[in-house]
Parts: structure tokens; sequence; C-alpha cells
């Protein structure tokens, strides 16, 4: 799949020294740790929105507008299905996982925090699903002006709480709060500029199969290649 556009990468650069002497190192590496932790979460969609920017490519080009809408509301549907399941597994093992990564389990600010990232997994995800509506389309500029405005605005969020030795569930929260901007800009991209009536969509059990089985080998394939870096 095309990949999505993202200053992410590139923030990094002038974004971490930055964070390194407002949190303190001890400080900075539990936050990347959080956030390395909810990228591995979003894993969490299997492989569907990939699935999905295939198949809705096939029928605009076909001109099928009915299997489109099924395309789009299963796939809704099986990431959000998914990602419910997989932050609620992740709230359960809350107290397992600050011992693994952190290092203690009853620290509460932490576990406070850590529920907190949990809730940002549905908007990453969901975020994932409407890129794959925008590539389907072939408007890549309209991906790289939403993740340009949301990466820009999260980060001066995120480098201003640092200043004010904010805690992180806060620095979550704004996490949390711009990547709902995120999903809401990819809402109204979808509806007004591709003009998806999101009434329509309706869950197929067929269309489910397509997108599973194209997806999860997908998934599968990821992780390996992750896996062997």
């Amino acid at each position: 799949r095309p990949p999505r556009f993202t200053l992410f990468p590139y923030t990094t650069l002038f974004r971490s020294p930055i964070l390194v002497r407002l949190l303190g190192i001890n400080s900075y590496g539990v936050w990347t740790t959080i956030i390395a932790q909810i990228s591995l979460l979003a894993l969490a969609e299997m492989g569907v929105s990939t699935a999905l920017l295939y198949r809705l490519s096939s029928y605009l080009v076909q001109k099928d507008e009915a299997a489109f809408y099924k395309c789009i509301g299963t796939a809704l549907i099986l990431i959000t299905t998914f990602g419910t399941i997989f932050s609620l597994v992740y709230l359960a093992f809350l107290p397992l996982i600050a011992k693994t990564f952190h290092g203690f389990a009853t620290d509460s600010a932490l576990l406070t925090s850590l529920k907190i990232s949990s809730l940002i997994l549905l908007p990453k995800i969901w975020a994932l699903f409407f890129s794959s509506i925008e590539a389907s389309h072939q408007r890549y500029d309209m991906q790289a002006i939403i993740e340009t405005s949301t990466t820009v605005i999260l980060q001066i969020g995120i480098i201003f709480l640092a200043w004010q030795k904010a805690s992180f569930s806060a620095m979550l929260l704004w996490l949390l709060v711009s990547s709902m901007l995120g999903v809401l800009a990819h809402i109204l991209v979808s509806s007004k500029v591709f003009k998806i009536n999101f009434t329509r969509i309706i869950y197929s059990k067929n269309e489910a199969n397509g997108l599973l089985n194209f997806g999860i080998q997908h998934w599968v394939s990821k992780i390996g290649r992750a896996s062997c870096r």
C-alpha cells in the first residue's frame, strides 16, 4: 500500500532533544516506551486497512457503488471491534505491562497514563481506515494536509505540556484530542470531498471474509518483516 504521509519521523529530529531537556532522560524514556506501546497496539487493525485500500480501488474502477459501501461498512465494523477487544485486553493486563516495560506495577500515576493510552488506539486505527479511503481515490494531498496539521498541533502541545511540567496523563490526553481532531478531519474530507454517505454503510459477511483473508496475510507478513529487522 502507498505509505501514509507523516511528519512524525522528521519532527523527532527537533522534538526529542527538547523533550529530553524538559522531561529528563528517565522520564523521556518512560514517555517513548508508552508511545511505542500505542504504536504496537495499532496492529489491532489486523491488516484490514490495507485490504480496504485494494478492494475499494477495485470497486471504484468497476463503479460498483453497492459493493463500495459494503466494503467501507464492513471494514469500519471490523477494525472498531478488533480495536475495542485489544484495548480491553490491554487494560486487563495493565499491571503486568507496567511491570514488564516500566519496572513497577503499583505506580498509580503510571497506571492512569497507561489507561489513557488505551483510549488512543481506536482513533489511531480509524485514521488508518480513512487514509485507505483517501488512497483509494488517489488523494494523497488530503492525507498530507491532515497528517501535517495534526502532527504540528500534537508536537507543539506536547512540548508546551512538557515545559509546564505536566503529567504523562495530560500529555496523553492531548495526544488523544489531536488524534480525534485528525479523525474528524478525515470524516469531513470523506463526506464533503468524496461525497460518501456514511448512513448507507452496511455489514457484509462475504466482504468481511475477503477483507480478513487479504488483511491477515498482509498483517502476518508485516510482523515477519518487522521481526527480521
